[in-house]
């Protein structure tokens, strides 16, 4: 082989090699950014707290906002950092009451209150994994862990009797917590 066309395949192949690293280096930056995207850091690195201020970061003592309703006979606690929406519906005479609560990580929780008769209708709408006693605000009543029917999602189902009215709680098992340590019935 000839001394330029040598010279020219050692720059072909250099040059190859080079678009290979440029290549690979623009994947790996790429791996990169979207792995930091895809991640939900722990902590923020930027929060800044003023030393000479009282900040409780205590989410336990988180201010609450109330819910009072004397027609289903309840009243409730709840962070401020979740909405709320009440909504009530009718069939076959069945009136059902619901107020649906978010979370502030966007997770749902609701507590409908029906006539006690719709029990075995609540109940077909989970795979009981466990069935508990519990008590909510001094009224037996049964706490469901299991999985939802429709799309197989963990799901705490808390069923209570009270007037002739069933009360469910539904949702993530701690979100329930967070409504039900701050409920209690009007009597």
């Amino acid at each position: 082989m000839s001394y330029a066309k040598q010279k020219t395949s050692y720059w072909n192949l250099a040059i190859f090699l080079l678009v290979i690293l440029v290549l690979v280096a623009g994947a790996y930056y790429f791996w990169m950014s979207s792995e930091k995207k895809s991640e939900s850091p722990a902590v923020n690195e930027n929060i800044v707290i003023n030393t000479n201020q009282n900040i409780n970061l205590n989410t336990n003592q988180a201010t609450l906002k109330n819910y009072k309703n004397t027609d289903y006979y309840f009243i409730v606690d709840y962070p401020s950092t979740w909405s709320m929406k009440t909504n009530v519906s009718s069939s076959d005479k069945n009136e059902i009451f619901t107020a649906a609560f978010t979370t502030a990580l966007d997770q749902r929780v609701s507590l409908s209150v029906m006539p006690e008769g719709l029990e075995s209708a609540v109940r077909d709408s989970i795979n009981i994994n466990t069935e508990n006693d519990i008590k909510i605000d001094a009224v037996n009543g049964k706490k469901l862990d299991g999985t939802n029917t429709k799309d197989g999602s963990p799901v705490t189902i808390i069923l209570v009797k009270l007037n002739n009215r069933l009360y469910s709680f539904n949702g993530q098992s701690n979100d329930i917590n967070e409504i039900i340590k701050n409920f209690s019935f009007l009597r």
